[in-house]
């Protein structure tokens, strides 16, 4: 069943109005007019949303374009096209998305090497496009951090033969089932039963007419393609040159008793919308880049000041004075001044002005990322708003928290996903009978989040404490990976066991002060022997004395 991987081209209209060609199979021009141009009512409420944070993470000079620069009400239509032409844009969104990725994938899912063949085949190549289910499950992340809602769609080609065993007959890795992302702006309009199973999704294709490059018209063109549970049925134009005649194009049968398409979100049971990562994110965004424009203008006027002059001390109808009149239509503002007598000055936009513009742009970035937890273990934006020393510990574990939540949620988000996408390709294999084992992959429940710099410090705090060894290898091992990110797995094993024999420098430390401790006790033992011989040696001398003092004493009371 042939099935091409759509082009998802966000500048392509969703529906086409149409008058349509006969259709077939029971379908009359009505129904399929009906069909291709109906649009589920809460998706029509977040199609424009949808889309602008798409082009906010996409960014270029399209963001631009489509008017998120806002025109000051006094501001001139020349003056305001300029603006945007000089305008500027540093990608917040984008980077808030990416480093969220990057944490989440910082530790590869787990995949079971006892896993049934095909899914293990599947997971080399998961889409028409050669890329594997890694790769395409962080696509599958970034773009539910986009829209909060993402269709993965599941399919084989037609020629695809089956044994009864379940193995491939074409050997090919063309037979195998792939899978394909479907954004929400190309969902037209979907159906789900009691149970909050697909029925049937109707889905927008983006093509573009150029198999031949001779004879093709090179037109960019929508076709639609229903998905029930038994059968697919794909619309669109049988000519490029009249695109509003949408007829029935293709169709087959799947058999596989459910709709194959999984519809992912991070939100357990959200059907047809769901809160994304950068949905506030996207509008700070755009306030920051109007703020940034707006500082740019400031600097144009300060370099380039007003210059403004008394009209009086022009005489009408010399040339200095059509002159004057030419130049004050670019840069020279004439005023009346009385007499004539003021002389011309420079004017521009006050200068304290770009300061507050600074500090609202500062704020604004900070908020962004640390609303999102990707400030680098930060603080949030009020601490930081005053400087990195404000932010306390407390503070920095709640950023940490913050991170770690969406990273869990992700996580679990994708493992449902995976389990359902692999739930497919064995019924696509005929091997219904075949249970999902929940281990077969597994995702990250821990997540490592600090950067560098924070793990030395954590290494030093340990070091104060003068903590087990154990623990500082530990600590060290997941330092070195931080340090060589492009370092081999040889070369990192090599490490690793070398840190498995190192001594902290610590305990040299602790052993060089044990020992001159016990040899100043031991000094001190025998300091401490020797007085008491010398205390003893005197009180002996003292009694001896004090009995030869006491004989004649004696000697004379016996005489008496």
């Amino acid at each position: 069943m042939p099935s091409p991987t759509p082009n998802l081209n966000p500048n392509q209209p969703q529906v086409i109005s149409t008058s349509l060609a006969a259709a077939t199979a029971g379908y009359s021009d009505k129904d399929v007019e009906t069909l291709i141009q109906r649009r589920h009512p809460d998706f029509q409420k977040w199609i424009e949303h949808w889309k602008f944070c798409r082009l906010a993470y996409e960014g270029g000079r399209e963001w631009f374009n489509q008017k998120n620069l806002f025109k000051f009400y006094r501001e001139g239509l020349r003056e305001y096209e300029e603006r945007v032409k000089r305008s500027y844009r540093a990608n917040h969104t984008k980077r808030v998305v990416e480093a969220v990725n990057q944490f989440l994938f910082k530790s590869r899912p787990q995949r079971a090497a006892d896993a049934p063949a095909i899914l293990r085949d599947f997971w080399g190549r998961a889409t028409l496009s050669g890329m594997t289910m890694d790769s395409f499950a962080k696509q599958i992340d970034i773009w539910l951090s986009v829209f909060g809602l993402v269709y993965a769609v599941v399919d084989r080609p037609g020629d695809a033969m089956v044994a009864a065993d379940g193995k491939l007959v074409a050997g090919d890795a063309e037979a195998l089932p792939y899978s394909y992302l479907v954004f929400p702006t190309h969902v037209l309009d979907l159906a789900f039963d009691d149970a909050g199973h697909l029925r049937w999704i109707l889905v927008a294709e983006d093509y573009r007419d150029d198999a031949d490059p001779l004879k093709s018209s090179g037109k960019p063109l929508v076709r639609y393609r229903l998905w029930t549970r038994s059968e697919w049925i794909l619309f669109g134009p049988e000519d490029a040159d009249h695109p509003e005649k949408i007829t029935r194009l293709d169709s087959g049968e799947h058999g596989l008793g459910v709709v194959p398409v999984v519809p992912i979100t991070e939100t357990e049971g959200a059907r047809y919308s769901a809160p994304s990562l950068i949905g506030d994110v996207a509008y700070l965004d755009r306030t920051v880049t109007n703020y940034a424009c707006l500082l740019d203008e400031i600097i144009y006027e300060q370099t380039f000041s007003q210059l403004v002059m008394p009209a009086e001390g022009i005489l009408p109808g010399t040339d200095p004075a059509n002159q004057i009149i030419a130049a004050a239509k670019e840069r020279i503002f004439l005023f009346s001044g009385g007499d004539g007598n003021n002389r011309p000055s420079y004017i521009s936009p006050d200068a304290s002005q770009a300061q507050l513009i600074i500090d609202a742009i500062d704020r604004l970035t900070r908020t962004i990322y640390a609303a999102t937890g990707t400030d680098g273990g930060e603080a949030n934006s009020q601490a930081m708003s005053k400087g990195r020393e404000y932010a306390s510990g407390v503070v920095r574990s709640y950023d940490h928290a913050g991170i770690e939540n969406i990273l869990r949620a992700k996580a679990a988000a994708l493992e449902r996903a995976e389990d359902q996408i692999m739930a497919l390709v064995l019924l696509w294999m005929g091997q219904d009978n075949v249970e999902i084992d929940p281990s077969w992959v597994r995702y990250p429940t821990q997540f490592d989040i600090r950067g560098l710099s924070q793990d030395l410090e954590v290494a030093k705090a340990l070091s104060d404490l003068s903590a087990p060894v154990a623990v500082m290898r530990e600590q060290m091992k997941g330092m070195t990976e931080k340090l060589f990110p492009r370092m081999s797995p040889e070369e990192l094993q090599r490490i690793n066991k070398a840190i498995g024999s190192w001594e902290p420098a610590y305990l040299a430390e602790d052993e060089l002060v044990k020992a001159e401790t016990d040899e100043i006790e031991a000094k001190i033992a025998v300091t401490e022997a020797a007085s008491k011989r010398e205390d003893a040696l005197a009180e002996h001398q003292i009694a001896m004395g004090e009995r030869a003092a006491s004989q004649p004493q004696d000697q004379a009371r016996i005489a008496a």
